[in-house]
């Protein structure tokens, strides 16, 4: 039966190339399994695939691409060679799974015409497996970083500052839009590592750092478009960093600026042009307003132009020309302004690490020029003169930092922009590696607390001597801890160890054989005869039988 099976498999080979959101599928003669035949061809039809359909199809190609396969086995999965359902089908995976940075959006497939159901599908790889490790662990590092850097943010905070981190690096790549071949430029690694791509790298690149941050996330998409969906606080909203970074369709407002027209957005957020007009599909569907319109007061692009800078757990805007601080959710009116020691800020950007200060753009002083400084737990300190001829050679010019990196030698690289025309003129400013700010030290472990002395080396004197009918009482000073101790001190107790047992009877024997003494003031006639002889060791005795 297997042979035959073999025999009669008469594989066809369709081609698919899956784009922005869709793919297009050359079909052709029919051909043997060996010679399918991988199309570059470009178009946007591709939909998204319903949840909970073509699972196990669905998994098998996720662990084949995860796996670099250049043949993925899906065969008695049920997938039918329906061009609209493959398409969907094998888009709807890549789109899940924004971590898979090296698979093609093209990819060819056979089916058994016999059924009609596809046996395998043929991907194409942006990498070769060898090149996987390294650039993974480039993604890794920018993850970690992030994950550092928003430890104890609310979960607002950090979904802003993943989107103004996306936004204020990456570049549109026109060059890559307007190609009809599946080129770099649509993945997380080029959004996070390469910092330019098109809207599949924006889309990508936020939903990695959201989902490593703990989110969940989804996306929607038009004919010619996608963007990111985020769910926060039980609500999803809407993220197109695309749309929020000026440098989109080669118009650069200033470089490193940030818009926030489409930060978490409901769908009635997404109803314009940059979106169809409202005709796409999503993942979800988000309802809440919360955040709409001028909900949050920095969405006005026009006036707030600076992303957020996180340093020591806290989110900064340079806002008005003054740095604020504290839940950027709310109110203006709910900031904080921080003393700098500036007359005016224009911009603030964060130490990569996090924690070794803030880079701010600003004046001193109305006479002068703007220059760049660190702003730490040390106070002010002025890193470069923007405006000398070393820089912009212009005390008028307005500047701005987004962010900084940190080069291979550990020193930083901060990027400037300016008003100055043509183009906004730009300018790097490399500093050394910064000494990290000085760590408090630590609370001293306490010391344990001592063994209570036992009072070894005490020596007792007889404060009041015992009788039949009372207990005596000895007092000391311990030679060793200087405390004062008593302790009572029980009829017949000779050797003072708090109670009257056999010991005491060979203590008074021995002291009647030998002659030797016992505390001075305790009583020995214990028959009451006037003597201390052996009777009384008999007495002593009998009351240890009775316990008495």
């Amino acid at each position: 039966m297997k042979q035959f099976w073999k025999r009669s498999l008469a594989a066809v080979a369709a081609a698919l190339v899956l784009g922005t959101s869709g793919m297009a599928v050359s079909a052709q003669t029919p051909v043997t399994l060996e010679s399918s035949v991988i199309s570059a061809a470009w178009n946007n039809s591709a939909r998204i695939s319903p949840e909970g359909e073509y699972t196990q199809v669905k998994q098998a190609i996720y662990e084949g691409l995860l796996a670099h396969q250049d043949t993925i086995d899906v065969s008695g999965l049920g997938l039918p060679a329906d061009q609209e359902v493959v398409q969907d089908v094998y888009v709807s995976v890549l789109k899940d799974h924004p971590e898979l940075f090296w698979p093609m959006a093209a990819a060819g497939y056979s089916y058994n015409p016999a059924d009609n159901m596809v046996v395998s599908l043929h991907a194409n790889y942006y990498y070769t497996a060898e090149e996987l490790p390294a650039m993974q662990a480039e993604i890794n590092a920018v993850v970690e970083q992030m994950k550092a850097n928003t430890q104890g943010l609310s979960d607002f905070h950090k979904l802003l500052v993943i989107h103004d981190w996306l936004a204020e690096r990456m570049t549109y790549d026109d060059e890559v839009a307007g190609s009809t071949q599946l080129t770099s430029g649509r993945t997380a690694y080029d959004a996070l590592v390469r910092h330019q791509g098109v809207c599949e790298a924006y889309d990508f690149g936020f939903r990695l750092l959201a989902n490593a941050l703990g989110f969940e996330t989804g996306y929607a998409m038009t004919a010619g478009h996608i963007w990111s969906m985020v769910k926060l606080d039980g609500e999803w909203y809407h993220v197109d960093v695309t749309h929020d970074d000026p440098s989109i369709n080669g118009i650069e407002v200033i470089p490193g600026f940030v818009s926030h027209t489409y930060f978490l957005v409901s769908d009635a957020g997404v109803q314009d042009a940059n979106h169809d007009n409202g005709v796409f599909e999503a993942t979800h569907t988000a309802t809440s307003t919360r955040y709409d319109g001028d909900a949050l007061f920095f969405r006005d692009w026009q006036t707030y132009h600076d992303g957020a800078a996180v340093w020591n757990g806290q989110v900064y805007l340079a806002v008005n020309n003054t740095l604020m601080t504290g839940d950027f959710s709310g109110s203006l009116e709910g900031l904080t302004s921080v003393d700098t020691g500036l007359l005016s800020v224009s911009s603030v950007a964060a130490y990569p690490d996090g924690t070794s200060g803030l880079l701010l753009t600003g004046r001193e002083t109305s006479g002068e020029g703007e220059g760049l400084y660190r702003f730490s737990q040390d106070g002010l300190e002025k890193l470069a003169d923007l405006s000398s001829p070393e820089y912009f050679n212009d005390p008028s010019a307005v500047v701005w930092c987004s962010y900084a990196r940190e080069n291979q030698d550990g020193t930083i690289s901060v990027p400037i922009a300016s008003s100055l025309l043509p183009q906004f003129l730009e300018t790097v400013v490399t500093l050394p590696a910064p000494e990290p700010e000085p760590t408090p030290d630590p609370d001293p472990e306490p010391e344990p607390d001592p063994e209570p002395c036992e009072h070894p080396n005490r020596t007792w004197i007889l404060s009041a001597a015992p009788t039949r009918e009372t207990d005596g009482l000895l007092q000391g000073v311990c030679p060793d801890c200087g405390e004062t101790v008593t302790q009572a001190l029980p009829y017949g107790d000779l050797d003072l160890d708090g109670a009257v047992n056999v010991t005491d009877v060979m203590v008074l024997a021995q002291c009647i054989v030998n002659d030797t003494g016992v505390l001075e003031g305790l009583d020995l006639n214990f028959d009451g005869n006037g003597e201390v002889n052996v009777a009384d060791v008999m007495t002593l005795a009998q009351m240890v039988v009775n316990g008495k």
